[in-house]
């Protein structure tokens, strides 16, 4: 039997961490063009596990939820960026419905998964932006490469893809996939991951 969160923990104390946790989670997202999850997965994660959900339940719900956030701070992320930066629409809608049909399909396929599996998927995505963010994050004095259509949404289907077997949103791969392989510059970059964010989660 399940027992309930107010039977396991104090509710003034789960109130409090979730305003802070969701607090860090909207100024990192504002400042860096990300939803978020990298954050809330965990948290949530060690919370459904703390009241004995499954660990198959407890990843799944985790990831699901943390994108329902992420959607919506970066959705508020997009709308301030938008206003500093001239956004790309030519890229940007290719690109957002590419993620979305990539999305649909990962999700779908992370259905299938174990949870413990996509638990070391999340961990590993986790590793590669901790190392992209130590080394490459910074914009490069080389010229951008020419994005052709069919290299954004062969892009954004993988980036979609990917993300959603891993749980997040798709924001830092854009932001990766674009500054470190297209050498696009990042403040234009973090306002196009924002926005591919809010759909792809």
């Amino acid at each position: 039997m399940v027992k309930g969160i107010d039977e396991q923990m104090d509710p003034l104390i789960l109130f409090s961490s979730l305003i802070l946790l969701g607090g860090l989670t909207g100024l990192i997202a504002g400042l860096v063009g990300i939803g978020g999850t990298v954050l809330i997965v965990p948290f949530l994660i060690w919370l459904f596990l703390h009241i004995n959900l499954s660990l198959d339940l407890a990843v799944k719900t985790a990831f699901g939820s943390a994108l329902l956030v992420s959607a919506i701070t970066a959705l508020a992320g997009f709308l301030i960026h938008r206003k500093k930066v001239d956004i790309k629409w030519g890229l940007i809608l290719p690109l957002t419905i590419s993620v979305i049909i990539g999305a649909f399909c990962g999700s779908t396929v992370a259905h299938f998964v174990r949870g413990s599996y996509l638990l070391i998927f999340f961990i590993t995505a986790l590793y590669i932006i901790a190392l992209y963010m130590l080394f490459n994050f910074k914009d490069t004095k080389t010229p951008s490469l020419e994005l052709r259509p069919v290299v954004v949404i062969l892009t954004g289907l993988g980036t979609g893809f990917f993300a959603s077997l891993v749980g997040l949103g798709g924001g830092l791969f854009t932001i990766i996939i674009f500054t470190l392989f297209f050498r696009q510059p990042i403040h234009e970059v973090v306002g196009i991951s924002t926005f591919v964010q809010v759909f792809g989660a």
